[in-house]
């Protein structure tokens, strides 16, 4: 069991990798090719199924019932929290992108 002396330690790591990653996430959705701000929200999403997935076997092999499934469904959509969140910030920089792309097209023709 965790005692509050673990808490105190465990946590600004855990804070520090999430900020992390967002970060990483942010630097690779800024990249020309839209291949790698897809990695972080791949990674997560092959985690969270793998994580979930025995969850599934359990509900549908040894007593199958609604609330075993639900739960499961639960599991996988909580584990996936963090690739939808990556996958927003990957989609909005890519907008953002496009957009600034767009408007520099729109001067280059209007110098010409």
């Amino acid at each position: 069991m965790f005692n509050i002396r673990t808490t105190v330690i465990i946590m600004p790591i855990v804070i520090a990798m999430i900020v992390g990653l967002t970060f990483l996430q942010i630097y690779l959705s800024k990249k020309e090719s839209k291949i790698p701000g897809l990695i972080l929200p791949s990674i997560f999403f092959i985690l969270s199924v793998i994580y979930s997935v025995p969850n599934f076997q359990n509900a549908l092999n040894f007593s199958f019932s609604p609330g075993a499934f639900l739960a499961s469904v639960m599991i996988l959509l909580i584990c996936n929290v963090p690739t939808i969140i990556y996958v927003l910030i990957y989609l909005h920089l890519r907008n953002k992108m496009n957009k600034a792309s767009e408007i520099n097209k729109m001067n280059v023709q209007d110098l010409d």
